[in-house]
């Protein structure tokens, strides 16, 4: 599954009210981008990010890379789990055992399978 760059920006404050003021801030923010992490592979940076900053020196927002959300049915994920254990529809199954493979599907539409 593939890394997202995620970017959020809070508009109202007298330094973020127009399109020069967010491009102020995303100029800034690229530079710093690119500054600090301009020839590292991002794929590999889930987790990395920073805040972005209006021209009055306030927190407005945040840009981060985070691990990309699974964007396949519910039916789908369930699908891949019943496929991975090799879990036929015509067998019987345990609470118990049906329990652990709910997990398992929860956290790969999460990411973290």
């Amino acid at each position: 599954m593939s890394n997202e760059f995620r970017l959020t920006i809070t508009l109202g404050n007298d330094a973020m009210q127009t399109g020069n003021d967010i491009a102020d801030a995303l100029s800034e923010s690229s530079a710093q981008l690119a500054g600090r992490y301009g020839v590292d592979y991002l794929d590999e940076w889930t987790g990395l990010g920073a805040g972005i900053f209006d021209a009055n020196g306030n927190r407005v927002g945040r840009w981060g890379i985070e691990r990309g959300s699974d964007r396949r049915s519910p039916e789908q994920i369930a699908q891949s789990v019943l496929d991975a254990h090799a879990i036929r529809p015509d067998w019987k199954r345990s609470g118990e055992q049906i329990a652990g493979l709910l997990a398992e599907a929860v956290r790969a539409a999460r990411g973290e399978a």
